[in-house]
């Protein structure tokens, strides 16, 4: 009778619907607050990306991680360049990660785990920086987490095998476009073909000629990027990985440790690390015990040839760590699992012990999740060095020089680090008859009726301006807020 009220008690009943809707308002949360708050502006990697898709965009397209530039070149000519078309195409890969772990997670554990793991995951400083940061970062993250999918389904025998297969080819042919994905993808086909099952499902007579569609898609994705592998050999170093080697491994070892395990915060890159909290590396660490010693499981079997195929790459090149973010948001999930796993074994038939346990464990989530959103605000809206890594100044133009543009000629004196953004800029509005132009030096002679701005880190390099300041435009920095000087220049 106990039973079977507290099965018709509203939330347990409905347990899953409020975990799902909860999950739901974290991740919107969290995006919402990485987009829009903190750290709120471009970083200098960002800008360096913009300069690829500027190429792009110029007819280039033979250059690294293709597939997420042309996305922002896409973005650029329907809705002009700012800053939320620049980080637009990281939030998107985001949220489709966000998914594909999700129901890769319900594929292997059992839901209030996954809901669980994933409030977790959603909630470390990588995952929220990567949401809003657009650097090939999140490429790594979304593409290892839907190849895993859709390999699960179709090891599986889902519904719909067939357009399982089909989008793995795609992403798989897509990923090579990305550097050292080559590498990932061909030790996760050797060890897919070491596995009796797995081979079965890909070489046996029965399954052959179900891949043929799946085939033609991978050669038909990746076609060009063999083509510009074939015609600019420079170009197949890049994307390979090769010409960012790093042969210096014992350094390279301290830049991991120093991103997952270090214990004063520090800023790299823009970036605030170490990039996952201590609670959630140690559930990371129950979660790497337990799998190896389970190593026979299919789950574990993924996971730890993943790991053991990363550590050369890592060694060699630290900067993809976020190669293994995937199999360490597996690992915090089995982490969780086993900590209630334990708290059950303790109370096999209490039904009370066993519903606490169930309590503690969402509460203990919950002060997890909102500790990293809080650590991660904190760390990029108040630390100085954070915030002054991360430009705003493409906002502030575009809301205090170039709304009113229309009749107005502008001469954009920028230093060469930020002259790719810029540069987008200018391209965009001049297609809609908007005259800026870009200069990384002093004005030619001839432009006194136009409105020339330099911005700070032009004007620290750059002396000897023919002109008068007419206007200061400046932010709320407690320090360097001076942004951009309007000059009026000398007859």
């Amino acid at each position: 009778m106990k039973k079977k009220t507290l099965s018709h008690l509203f939330l347990y009943r409905w347990r899953y619907l409020w975990g799902y809707s909860a999950l739901i308002l974290i991740f919107s949360a969290v995006i919402s607050v990485a987009l829009l708050y903190a750290p709120g502006g471009i970083s200098q990697s960002e800008i360096n990306m913009v300069a690829r898709t500027n190429l792009l965009m110029e007819g280039n397209w033979s250059i690294v991680n293709l597939p997420l530039h042309a996305f922002q070149a896409a973005l650029f000519l329907l809705f002009g360049v700012s800053t939320l078309t620049i980080k637009l195409p990281a939030v998107t890969l985001m949220c489709l990660a966000a998914l594909a772990l999700f129901f890769l997670l319900r594929h292997w554990f059992k839901p209030g785990i996954a809901v669980l793991s994933l409030s977790l995951m959603i909630a470390t400083g990588q995952f929220i920086y990567l949401a809003q940061s657009f650097t090939p970062g999140i490429i790594y993250i979304t593409t290892a987490s839907l190849i895993l999918l859709f390999a699960s389904l179709i090891i599986q025998k889902a519904k719909f095998a067939q357009l399982w297969k089909i989008l793995l080819a795609a992403v798989m042919a897509a990923s090579l476009y990305t550097p050292f994905f080559w590498y990932l993808n061909l030790g996760l086909i050797l060890v897919a073909l070491l596995h009796p099952y797995t081979r079965y499902i890909i070489v046996s007579r029965k399954y052959r000629a179900s891949w043929t569609p799946a085939f033609i898609v991978f050669l038909l994705v990746s076609a060009p990027l063999v083509y510009f592998c074939l015609k600019n050999h420079g170009f197949l170093l890049d994307v390979s990985g090769w010409s960012s080697l790093n042969f210096d491994v014992l350094a390279n070892l301290k830049i991991i440790v120093r991103t997952y395990l270090w214990p004063v915060p520090y800023i790299s890159n823009g970036q605030v690390l170490p990039a996952i909290d201590v609670s959630t590396v140690a559930l990371m660490l129950l979660g790497m015990i337990i799998t190896f010693r389970n190593w026979h499981t299919a789950r574990s079997y993924v996971v730890n040839i993943w790991l053991f195929l990363s550590l050369p790459l890592l060694a060699l090149a630290p900067q993809v760590n976020m190669i293994i973010s995937v199999p360490m948001f597996i690992l915090l999930a089995t982490g969780v699992e086993r900590l209630l796993y334990e708290w059950y074994r303790l109370f096999p038939k209490n039904p009370y012990a066993r519903g606490t346990g169930l309590v503690l464990m969402i509460i203990l989530v919950g002060v997890m999740t909102l500790s990293g959103v809080n650590r991660y605000v904190h760390s990029y809206h108040d630390l100085p060095d954070a915030v002054r890594e991360h430009s705003k100044d493409l906002s502030l133009v575009r809301d205090t020089l170039l709304r009113d543009a229309a009749n107005k000629k502008y001469i954009f004196v920028v230093a060469a680090a930020e002259k790719p953004l810029y540069d987008a800029l200018s391209n965009h509005m001049n297609k809609h008859n908007r005259a800026i132009s870009i200069s990384d030096g002093l004005p030619a002679e001839g432009a006194q009726e136009e409105v020339v701005v330099v911005t700070r880190a032009a004007r620290q390099n750059i002396t000897g301006i023919p002109g008068t300041i007419t206007r200061v435009i400046t932010n709320d920095w407690a320090e360097a807020g001076d942004r951009f000087y309007v000059y009026k220049l000398s007859e």
